[in-house]
C-alpha cells in the first residue's frame, strides 16, 4: 500500500510540475525561516549566562515619550543608580558604565599602538560583573581614579613575560597604573569585546547603569 501511494505521488509530481515546484520551495524557505529564527533565539539566550547570579541583574532603562511615541533608551542619568541603591533595599549592588568608541593611545617603553573599546565604571563594577581575574584583587583594583584593569592579550602584548600588576602603562600620553588583567572574554558577554576598565568620577554625563537585585 505505502509503495502505490509513493507511486501515486510521484506522478503527481511529475504530471504538475509548476505546482509541485511552488509547494516545494515555500516548503523549503518555511523550514529554513523556522531553523534560522530558532538559531538566533538560541543564539541571544546564551549572552551573559557565564556571569554568577547573571539572572539578579538587570540594566535600568528610561521610558520616554515624544510626541506621544514611547521609546527606551538605555543611555541613562548616573543618578537613576544613586536613587534606586538609596531607596530600594532589594538592590544590593550597582554598576555605571560608559563606554567609549574612541581609539587611545597605549604605550609601554617602545611598544605602542592604538587599542579601543574601553569601559569607564564604577569601582562597584566587578561585584556586579564578578569577571575572572588573572591577576590583582577585583574588589580594589580601581580603588583609585589612576588605576587600570586589562585584558590578557593587551598584557600580553605591551609587557610580554613581564609581570604587569603594578606597572605604569601610558594612556593618551597619562600615566596609568595596572591594578588588574582579567581573562580575555567570551563571545556571548554583553560588552565583548572589551579591553580596559578605567573608573570614572560621575558628576555628569549619561551612560548605561546595571543593578545586582
Amino acid at each position: 500500500m505505502l509503495r502505490n501511494y509513493l507511486k501515486t505521488a510521484i506522478r503527481n509530481l511529475w504530471r504538475y510540475k509548476g505546482f509541485a515546484f511552488i509547494n516545494i520551495l515555500s516548503l523549503t524557505i518555511g523550514i529554513i525561516g523556522c531553523l534560522v529564527i530558532a538559531l538566533f533565539v538560541w543564539d541571544e539566550k546564551k549572552y551573559d549566562k557565564f556571569v554568577p547570579d547573571g539572572e539578579n541583574i538587570y540594566r535600568i532603562y528610561e521610558q520616554r515619550n515624544d510626541n506621544n511615541t514611547i521609546s527606551y533608551a538605555a543611555c541613562v542619568p548616573p543618578a537613576f543608580a544613586t536613587f534606586l541603591k538609596r531607596e530600594y533595599p532589594e538592590v544590593s549592588t550597582t554598576a555605571r558604565i560608559l563606554m567609549s568608541n574612541d581609539k587611545f593611545l597605549m604605550e609601554n617603553g617602545d611598544k605602542k599602538g592604538y587599542e579601543e573599546k574601553g569601559l569607564l565604571v564604577d569601582p562597584t563594577f566587578f561585584q556586579v560583573f564578578p569577571i575572572t581575574f588573572i591577576s590583582g584583587d577585583a574588589s580594589t583594583a580601581l580603588k583609585d581614579s589612576g588605576n587600570i584593569v586589562i585584558s590578557e592579550d593587551l598584557a600580553k602584548r605591551y609587557f610580554g613575560n613581564t609581570h604587569p600588576i603594578d606597572q605604569v602603562l601610558r594612556i593618551n600620553k597619562g600615566n596609568m597604573v595596572v591594578k588588574g588583567v582579567f581573562a580575555n572574554l567570551p563571545s556571548h558577554f554583553r560588552l565583548f569585546p572589551l579591553r580596559v576598565f578605567q573608573r570614572k568620577e560621575w558628576s555628569d554625563g549619561r551612560g548605561t547603569s546595571s543593578i545586582l537585585m
